[in-house]
């Protein structure tokens, strides 16, 4: 597929753990993803513009479900007056000071990675 790396000893193409654009997902891991979205206490959406299909429903289902959903992306997204809350930044830009507030609250130690 083009844009995708190929091995440097035998040209074929290499693949990662991620579905790459313009691949389709694995069935039995959508699937998965579908009934997590339709029964998940919160969906967290993280740097997702939200447009590629079949993914992009996910949120639409867990909306349908009253699911309340948090999401985070710079740019516009389908979803964004759908969303419980709406975040505008990157993720290292939210999440890092979100988890350590989570633990303020919670009285635990920070930890670094």
């Amino acid at each position: 597929m083009a844009g995708q790396p190929a091995c440097p000893a035998c040209g074929g193409r290499l693949i990662s753990s991620v579905v790459n654009f313009g691949d389709p997902l694995p069935q039995q891991a959508f699937t998965r993803a579908d009934h997590h979205a339709r029964s998940c206490d919160l969906l967290l959406v993280l740097g997702s513009s939200l447009v590629v299909e079949p993914a992009a429903s996910l949120v639409g289902r867990a909306i349908g479900c009253r699911a309340p959903v948090v999401l985070v992306n710079r740019g516009e997204t389908p979803y964004d007056a759908a969303a419980t809350l709406r975040l505008w930044g990157g993720i290292g830009e939210v999440i890092p000071p979100a988890v350590e507030r989570v633990k303020r609250e919670l009285g635990e130690q920070p930890q670094r990675f």
